[in-house]
Order: structure tokens, then sequence, then C-alpha cells
């Protein structure tokens, strides 16, 4: 008798343990649902010769990780990252925009163009812990063309994956 209380016991105290498990679980699912992180940003304003590209038209800013007033993306969880960047440009030579992370150049997206419209994209997947940042510089003297309501200078991207930090 004290043997079948004991084991019902035990069963129910699994039980317990499994249903706590399975409730981490679901909260874990749902804190990673919170976290998500998706941006997208275009330019209206071309004078952007020779400094950091600031995207002011926000359309997009889950996790808020996208800043307008500087131009940088943050990341707020550490994860793989996918970003694209599209440069316009027009009639006006080249652009040359280097992408950089914490400082450093990753890549380039180059625009040449001397007759009409040319556009140039670039996406990389990435690596980033958070608080790394991520930026555009435009390096030529020439100015992106923006063609309003055309969002034709653009920077996004979106979180794959967390990863732990």
């Amino acid at each position: 008798m004290k043997l079948t209380k004991l084991r019902n016991e035990i069963v129910l105290k699994k039980q317990t343990v499994y249903e706590n498990d399975c409730f981490k679980h679901c909260v874990q699912k749902f804190i990673s649902v919170l976290l998500t992180v998706a941006f997208y940003a275009w330019l209206s304003n071309g004078n952007t010769k020779r400094t950091i590209i600031k995207y002011n038209q926000v359309k997009t800013n889950i996790g808020k990780g996208y800043n307008p007033n500087t131009g940088k993306f943050v990341a707020p969880v550490s994860g793989i990252y996918m970003l694209a960047i599209t440069v316009s440009t027009y009639r006006v030579g080249y652009s040359h925009v280097d992408i950089i992370k914490n400082g450093h150049v990753i890549c380039v997206v180059l625009s040449e163009n001397l007759k009409d419209l040319d556009s140039d994209t670039k996406v990389v997947v990435l690596k980033l812990m958070a608080s790394d940042t991520i930026y555009m510089i435009q390096r030529t003297s020439y100015s992106l063309w923006t063609d309003l309501p055309h969002a034709l200078n653009t920077f996004s991207g979106f979180l794959i994956k967390k990863i732990p930090s």
C-alpha cells in the first residue's frame, strides 16, 4: 500500500516537472518571438557626400535596432542577420558606399552610371553580437539619387537566428 502511494507521488512529481518544462519552453518560445528583429529604411535626401548615410524614412523597425538619426543599425540581440543595401545613382559617374561593421569596412557597393539610373544591391549574412554596429559611408563626392516617393537607396535586414551571447 505504501509502495503504491509512493509510486503515485513520484508519477505526480514527474508530471509536474514535465509541465514546468513545457511551460518554460513555451515562455522561451514566446520571448524569442518578442525578440524578432527586422528593419527597412530608405533615403529621401540625397545629400550624403563623404559621410554616414542616414536612411531617414523608416518603414519597419521591429526591435528598434535601426536609428535614422545616426544611420546606424545596432544589433539588439546576438544572432545571424541578413542585411541588404541598395545604392542608386543617376547620371553622376559612380558611387562608392562602404558597409561598416564596428568601424571596419566589411564590403563595398559600387554603382557606376553616366547615362541613366543605375542600382546595385549587396546582400550579406553576418554573425553579429548584441551591440555590434553596422552603417554605410558614401565615399565619393556625388550624391545618391533620390526620387520621391520611390525608395531607391535602401538599407534593410532581419534576424535569421538568435545565438548565445
